[in-house]
């Protein structure tokens, strides 16, 4: 979020996310500022894999300072 700017988009790509994976994802784009504005999955041709592409916009200012210390992340996870 910080290195975005104003209505800057982040795109995450993962491999076979879970929903609890997606709900942690998106409830820490809300503490930085963010809101996911798409999701879209697609099967790779040749039997590569499956990926999830997700994308957040930046929306309004971080509820916390960042960029968090070193370590921090580590031991205080944002969700």
């Amino acid at each position: 979020s910080p290195l975005l700017s104003f209505d800057g988009v982040l795109a995450v790509s993962k491999g076979n996310p879970d929903e609890e994976e997606i709900a942690s994802g998106d409830a820490a784009a809300k503490i930085c500022g963010m809101r996911r504005i798409s999701f879209d999955e697609y099967d790779l041709p040749d039997d590569k894999g499956h990926r999830t592409i997700i994308c957040y916009q930046r929306s309004s200012h971080p509820k916390i300072k960042l960029p968090r210390p070193i370590g921090k992340a580590k031991r205080d996870p944002l969700a």
